[in-house]
């Protein structure tokens, strides 16, 4: 059987050493990204193929290597990381945790620019995981909104700094445009960019360190909620109603059957939110969906899945969703969508 050509780029099914390509993720500076199964660990993981053209330039392999090693020595949550690199039938390449809610550019297309809080509070921790790569030797030189990827959990989402591929040796100059990139990134996510105040804190910070504990004492006593913050005491409220009648109330409605017997389960669930929680119609019916699709009719009201539905429900509460006559599967999943770094 003959070798496989370099050239080509893999396709669904192939193996690269143990590593099993799913499907293609996107095209980054220095090659492509994929998701792929590392069959050992039987994982999901994000793989770089370098491209060829730069793979033969024997300088960039050695930088790549030497980059690779760096990045994977760090240890910060707000960094991806780097699990292996090699070369497997000509082909270089990296392993990186598959971080699986998208990137922040694409959130923001999505769903619009973010409220200042939570839009400090994400950039605070990517000047976190900057500040390791800084402390470990590396400065990024390429600090953008798609290169900071998201992990959504419940109302709290973490952002991981990804792709160093342009990353180069640490020097003072270029550490000091990391910071400025760092204020660009912020104003790019805010709706009328960066305010007075924010730029007080953006302008007096000399480090990634100090740009992260101002941005952090900025939002102390602001709320950092996802986009829709502006509703957020109103939503807040709601939750914690939610969290009274979910299991409970909701239960009660199904098992009690009543004027609700001739509605689907969805709609069932949908209604008994907005009775007994107050919720809106579209976010009643978002949760509604994703309670159902995970435990069916009977299984979610089980305890053992309680902080599961709790946190559906929320969310739902959070994150502004579609009409509510036509969520589907799709949409309502919005936030389970494989990427990898840029």
């Amino acid at each position: 059987m003959p070798a496989p050509d370099r050239r080509d780029p893999p396709a669904p099914g192939d193996l690269l050493g143990p590593y099993r390509i799913v499907r293609r993720l996107g095209q980054g500076g220095m090659g492509a990204v994929y998701d792929a199964v590392d069959t050992t660990l039987d994982r999901h993981v994000a793989l770089k193929v370098i491209t060829p053209a730069l793979a033969d330039d024997p300088q960039m392999r050695e930088r790549f290597v030497r980059e690779a090693r760096a990045q994977a020595s760090l240890d910060s949550p707000h960094v991806v990381q780097v699990f292996s690199h090699g070369e497997v039938d000509g082909r270089l390449h990296i392993v990186t945790q598959l971080v699986p809610d998208g990137d922040l550019g694409r959130f923001v297309r999505r769903h619009g620019p973010l409220e200042p809080g939570f839009a400090a509070d994400l950039v605070a921790q990517v000047a976190d995981g900057l500040a390791a790569a800084h402390r470990a030797g590396l400065v990024h030189r390429d600090i953008k909104a798609s290169n900071v990827l998201l992990r959504h959990r419940g109302t709290d989402t973490v952002a991981q700094l990804a792709d160093f591929g342009i990353a180069d040796a640490w020097s003072a100059g270029e550490m000091a445009a990391d910071v400025v990139a760092l204020g660009r990134l912020l104003g790019s996510v805010l709706a009328d960019g960066v305010g007075r105040e924010l730029a007080a804190v953006v302008g007096a910070a000399r480090s990634a360190d100090e740009l992260r504990d101002g941005l952090r004492s900025w939002g102390t006593g602001r709320r950092s909620v996802p986009p829709g913050g502006r509703r957020g005491r109103r939503r807040l409220v709601a939750g914690v109603a939610v969290a009274a009648v979910v299991v409970v109330g909701v239960g009660g409605v199904l098992a009690g059957g009543g004027a609700s017997d001739d509605l689907g389960p969805e709609a069932r669930v949908a209604r008994a939110l907005q009775q007994q929680a107050g919720l809106d119609d579209t976010s009643a019916t978002c949760a509604a969906h994703r309670i159902v699709e995970r435990h069916g009719v009977e299984g979610w009201r089980r305890p053992e899945h309680r902080d599961d539905v709790l946190a559906a429900v929320a969310a739902c509460l959070w994150w502004p969703q579609p009409s509510a006559s036509r969520i589907s599967p799709r949409i309502v999943a919005t936030y389970k969508e494989p990427s990898g770094p840029r």
